[in-house]
């Protein structure tokens, strides 16, 4: 009786372990099933999407190599890889397999007579090595860009009908993705983004169910949405994300706002909540739909500002290519500040426009988050948050070596009609530039791709408004850039949806280039300088270092940046960010010298105990010679040479000069010319 109930137990035993017990999913494939090209993979690419599917029961696994081949021949064979050893250790109850898109692009099109047999070597190692598994082959997508020497006649023709051809033989499923794929969700043309993922995935859940399960893009938020963040002050900021297409989002704060949103058919939606004043008190926001919801805490409202540009922008206050930033240790050891949350976008560029960012959301300023944040971003915001006692938010995003076309959109580059440009003009077809664009061989000087991966997924969050340091990589061209500037302007404002947001930009600083165009680009750039437009320059023209293009003083581009939006956006009394500007040059009679004016210089040029440098005086011969300056009141008075009678003035008109001249708020002069002489 005793043996009988203990057999009895044990067959009840595993009975229960057989009806718990998970199956496994295996997927095979390539960059596609890796969503290599999904800013969040973990979420959205197909086997994910399929494990939401499926449920708790069954653990789907994603072991895809990028660029796999199925065809013995080609350097990246599938079946040579870890992956594919793991697969058969994992011993599955379902492989899917989601190859042939890399054996079809023209480098491996040599070896496509050997799909079939590399297909049927897998299968029947499969079949060995895991006899209970059901096999599923499966159809690549169809692909409708040449770029990366894609071929989608060498799919249709050779690799689907070899496919479906080694299924029937075999005796394993076959499974038709590339009729089903539906082209406007494979933005590049080869990659799917999250709603394309989610087609195949319910393609595949279907093979493996027999049922059908519609994709529900699950309810999502970009990381600008985070714990810690701040919104915009009295105003209706944008709110946005992903969810079920045709459901209702709504968004509450807990300030006592809150807004809703139907999601569209491609699973996007997005409203705008109302804010009120600026205070330290931490609020919370909610997003929910139906039984989905996540709560965001510790919210501040406040003051937003983006600090964008090239490498100065993105020094970081740790310091930068073995440049340290002055007053960097002391500014980290002393940057915890609840009232100042930073936000850093990741560099990178990409050649179609993200929806999102991988960082850690939105922090609160202390050592660990301002030791890798812009410096002069840092430096700007703190001094922000400190004279107007409010939160602020910086965003950076800036990108070392960029030109200012790769932060425009397609539709702001489009504007350029001459050449067509090198790299974008694969993804977006009607895209031309100027021509000494075709020069320029690493990303960032290609057209949006900066605009694509750091920009593009900030929008349309509401901000105050911009600082921008950029313009090195763009000197050669200071007439073309006046033209870009303003459509760059203009593109942002437009695609922010922040109304016309002001743009505050720093003048390069002098720099030994040696190629005589420093001094040109800083004379465009004092000129693109607009009330009207809402775009103000600061001047750095003593902030350059003859051999280093990184300054080391941060501080004083951070604080001139800041001294300049209290005034001319928040009206701080007591505040003048102006700096002189050449007015006029005369001969004076008395003496023959000549005499400089300027305007922002109304209470005087600043009294030095060193000599004023940089001046320089040439006749008709157009020969420049250096002269002796001297301040008078708010004026300067050149002394010329013998025997020269003055037709011009130049001021630190070349690649590296130090500035000497401020005015008596301790801005600096910038350089200039009273020329119009080619070099």
């Amino acid at each position: 009786m005793k043996k009988m109930f203990l057999t009895a137990l044990l067959m009840v035993c595993v009975t229960i372990i057989n009806a718990t017990e998970v199956k496994r999913v295996a997927c095979i494939g390539n960059s596609i099933t890796k969503g290599s090209w999904l800013t969040h993979p973990e979420r959205d690419s197909y086997p994910a999407v399929l494990q939401r599917m499926l449920g708790s029961k069954w653990e789907v696994s994603n072991w895809a190599v990028s660029g796999a081949c199925i065809s013995p021949e080609c350097k990246n064979v599938y079946m040579q890889s870890d992956s594919y050893t793991q697969v058969k250790k994992s011993h599955p109850a379902v492989i899917a397999v989601f190859l042939g898109h890399d054996d079809a692009r023209k480098p491996n099109q040599a070896h496509l007579g050997q799909f079939a047999d590399g297909l049927k070597l897998m299968v029947n190692d499969l079949k060995k090595s895991c006899p209970t598994s059901r096999i599923i082959l499966m159809t690549p997508t169809k692909v409708s860009s040449k770029g990366w020497d894609n071929d989608d006649n060498a799919i249709r023709e050779q690799v689907i009908p070899a496919i479906q051809k080694v299924a029937q033989e075999l005796g394993v499923s076959y499974l038709d993705v590339y009729t089903t794929a539906d082209s406007r969700h494979y933005p590049d043309g080869v990659h799917p983004d999250a709603n394309g993922a989610g087609c195949v995935a319910a393609a595949l859940y279907t093979a493996i169910t027999g049922k059908k399960q519609e994709y529900e893009r699950p309810l999502s938020v970009p990381s600008m949405f985070s714990d810690h963040a701040i919104l915009q002050q009295n105003t209706k900021v944008s709110v946005w994300g992903y969810g079920p297409a045709g459901k209702k989002v709504i968004v509450k704060g807990s300030w006592g706002a809150s807004a809703s949103a139907e999601v569209d058919a491609e699973g996007k939606w997005m409203t705008r909540l109302a804010t009120p004043k600026a205070s330290f008190t931490p609020y919370t926001m909610t997003i929910s739909q139906g039984k989905q919801k996540f709560e965001l805490k510790d919210i501040l409202i406040g003051e937003v500002w983006l600090a964008s540009g090239q490498s100065n922008m993105q020094m970081e206050l740790g310091g930068f290519y073995r440049t340290a930033v002055e007053g960097g240790p002391e500014a980290i050891a002393n940057s915890a500040n609840n009232g100042l949350r930073l936000y850093r976008v990741p560099r990178g560029d990409s050649q179609r426009p993200k929806d999102d960012v991988l960082n850690e959301g939105w922090e609160v300023s202390g050592p660990a988050s301002a030791v890798h944040f812009s410096a002069t971003g840092f430096f700007f915001a703190r001094q922000l948050q400190k004279t107007l006692n409010i939160p602020v938010g910086c965003i950076e995003s800036a990108n070392g070596g960029a030109s200012i076309v790769s932060f425009m959109s397609p539709d702001a580059v489009n504007v350029y009609k001459d050449v067509r440009g090198e790299g974008i003009n694969q993804y977006y077809k009607d895209f031309k530039a100027p021509a000494y664009w075709e020069s320029y061989t690493w990303p960032q000087h290609t057209p949006t791709v900066i605009y694509n991966a750091m920009i593009h997924p900030l929008l349309p969050y509401t901000i105050k408004g911009a600082i921008w340091y950029q313009g090195c990589d763009d000197r050669r061209h200071p007439e073309l850039y006046k033209q870009m500037y303003a459509t760059f302007m203009k593109d942002w404002r437009e695609k922010w949806q922040s109304g016309k947001f002001p743009i505050y930009y720093a003048q390069i600083a002098p720099y030994g280039y040696k190629d005589n165009t420093a001094a040109r680009m800083r004379e465009a750039q004092e000129q693109l300088e607009s009330e009207k437009d809402s775009t103000f320059m600061i001047c750095l023209m003593d902030n350059g270092l003859e051999k280093n293009i990184h300054p080391s003083d941060k501080p004083t581009v951070g604080f001139r940046f800041a001294q300049r939006v209290l005034e001319k956006t928040y009206h701080v009394e007591g505040i003048n960010s102006d700096y002189p500007h050449y007015k006029s040059m005369e001969i004076r009679e008395k003496d023959g010298k000549v005499v400089i004016r300027f305007t922002g210089a109304d209470d005087g040029i600043a009294k030095r105990t060193k000599p004023l440098k940089g001046f320089q005086i040439a006749g008709d011969d157009k020969v420049f010679h250096d002269v002796e300056a001297k301040d008078e009141g708010n004026t300067i008075v050149l002394t010329p040479p013998a025997g020269v009678k003055p037709v011009a003035v130049r001021y630190c008109f070349k690649d590296y000069c130090v500035g000497t001249v401020y005015n008596m708020r301790g801005n600096p002069l910038s350089s200039f010319r009273t020329d119009n002489w080619d070099n």
